[in-house]
């Protein structure tokens, strides 16, 4: 709490649309309304949590363009079967 000072007295509006102005009134805050010190993450605590989610965000953009790579496969066969389809009853009449 001593890390963060305020500019204004201590008395900042903290709300969503300035939540970002005053880190201590933020924090002041929240401590008012129940939240305990030790879920303040630590700077090693905000890397792996932001390598977690890099590598999730990666992971499911990968899942998404597999995804998409089978229907274009699908898609294809659907069509190369209508084709063939369509070459082989013009043939047989």
């Amino acid at each position: 709490m001593d890390k963060f000072r305020c500019r204004n007295n201590n008395n900042c509006l903290v709300i969503s649309t300035t939540r970002k102005r005053c880190k201590r009134c933020r924090l002041t805050k929240c401590f008012k309304v129940g939240m305990r010190k030790e879920w303040i993450l630590t700077e090693e605590e905000k890397r792996s949590k932001r390598k977690k989610i890099e590598r999730n965000r990666l992971i499911k953009q990968q899942e998404r363009l597999v995804n998409y790579q089978r229907q274009q496969q699908n898609k294809n066969l659907m069509y190369s079967n209508t084709q063939r389809n369509i070459s082989s009853s013009s043939i047989t009449k």
